[in-house]
């Protein structure tokens, strides 16, 4: 009878503790518990019984917060690159610096024919990069000057390759660039960015 005594007295502190409160499980609810389990209840099983559906809930949030973030950027990259195929085959080991309009590119690049996979020009014919300014048409025969390879290298770090499919309304058109480029042909540029100099 004294050990029952001492038992239910350790069970009435117990209810009533911040702790037990604070886990839902005062009350008729607790005691009947613990009078089931009253020699292995502890204070952390209690907290666990009460914290346990928060983890599927917390499971939901999480993925759910992660699709809105990869769905968002993945509608801002569409967006960028619209009427144009860029797939990024080298991501630079460290971007401190992307490719803005007002810079000065150091960059390789090779272009091809998609309808006969002919090379038409690159820059691998010299051992220095091609360097131009970004926004700047000089020579409406060089690829700076089609609206397809200025959008495709926006946002380009030092030691990045794309591949960026250009169509004929972003490249040459219905004229294309006789005799090498014949007309309504899509373009295919290889690019290696080198470095880049930004004076804002």
């Amino acid at each position: 009878p004294f050990g029952a005594i001492r038992a239910r007295a350790s069970w009435v502190r117990l209810a009533q503790s911040p702790i037990v409160a604070r886990a839902g499980l005062g009350g008729q609810r607790a005691s009947n518990i613990c009078k089931l389990h009253f020699a292995h209840c502890t204070v952390q099983e209690m907290v666990f019984k009460f914290h346990a559906i928060t983890v599927p809930i917390s499971i939901v949030l999480a993925t759910g917060y992660f699709y809105y973030i990869t769905s968002k950027q993945s509608s801002k990259s569409k967006k960028e690159f619209k009427d144009l195929d860029v797939v990024i085959h080298q991501k630079a080991p460290s971007c401190h610096l992307r490719a803005k309009k007002g810079d000065i590119l150091h960059l390789h690049y090779s272009g091809y024919l998609k309808s006969s996979g002919k090379l038409f020009e690159s820059s691998r014919d010299n051992s220095e990069p091609y360097v131009f300014k970004l926004g700047t048409c000089n020579d409406k025969e060089k690829p700076e000057c089609l609206k397809g390879f200025e959008k495709g290298v926006i946002g380009m770090c030092a030691g990045e390759k794309r591949k960026v499919t250009v169509p004929p309304k972003l490249a040459f058109g219905k004229a294309g660039r006789p005799p090498d480029v014949p007309p309504d042909d899509t373009i295919i540029f290889n690019i290696e960015m080198v470095d880049i100099d930004s004076f804002k």
